[in-house]
């Protein structure tokens, strides 16, 4: 029996001295206490202290579902990503964190998310929260949120975007760099920050509402 043990706890520690390179395909990962993971399996799933995936990650396995949370108070905000579907859905109560450039928790798969689901009762997209999303085609913006963060949705993809009656702020470079053709914006909106839609080259127009107090 101990030798057999030895031989477990042997093979324990091969595991995870092992350098990953994919995600794989699993059920799920928790990363609620912002754990590192190089392996979404069992074995591996708490494993660390780094708030990201680490860089070594290359691919996600196309079962793969991470979660974690997101919000300013922690568990207030949480978000989930589905790999077969490359969708980011967000959930909860309240504000999102504000992060720096590429300190979201999804940052190490930033280019995979093309579709980004946010449920009511989040008020605010955080700072850089989704910079660098380059394939992000979609997002939903509920009519809670009030806030549109300093580059929160910079550098993507997404084409057309609607702007609800509750958002009160845009942010300096919330759109910056964009794919934007089209877009609304409610008419509660006071503040549109410094180059909230600078190098946007395919816009070619926005309705500014009346609500209107300060422009960058």
């Amino acid at each position: 029996m101990k030798r057999l043990f030895a031989l477990m706890l042997l093979f324990t520690f091969a595991i995870n001295i092992w350098t990953f390179d994919v995600i794989v395909n699993a059920i799920a990962c928790d990363l609620s206490n912002g754990d590192m993971v190089a392996d979404v399996t069992e074995k591996y799933c708490d494993y660390g202290t780094d708030k990201n995936i680490p860089s070594s990650v290359k691919n996600i396995g196309k079962d793969a579902v991470i979660f974690g949370n997101c919000g300013v108070n922690g568990d207030n905000v949480k978000w989930i990503y589905y790999a077969d579907s490359e969708k980011l859905v967000l959930d909860g109560e309240g504000e999102m964190m504000n992060y720096s450039y590429r300190e979201c928790p999804w940052s190490s798969f930033t280019e995979s998310i093309k579709s980004i689901e946010i449920h009511s009762g989040v008020t605010s997209l955080g700072d850089y929260s989704f910079s660098d999303c380059w394939n992000l085609k979609s997002i939903n913006i509920p009519n809670t949120v009030t806030r549109i963060g300093r580059q929160a949705l910079s550098g993507t993809d997404i084409e057309s975007v609607n702007i609800p009656n509750s958002v009160l702020s845009i942010e300096s470079g919330a759109f910056y760099m964009s794919s934007l053709t089209t877009m609304s914006i409610g008419n509660s909106v006071k503040n549109i920050g410094d180059g909230a839609f600078q190098f946007c080259v395919k816009l070619t127009s926005v309705n500014l509402p009346n609500s209107l107090v300060e422009i960058g």
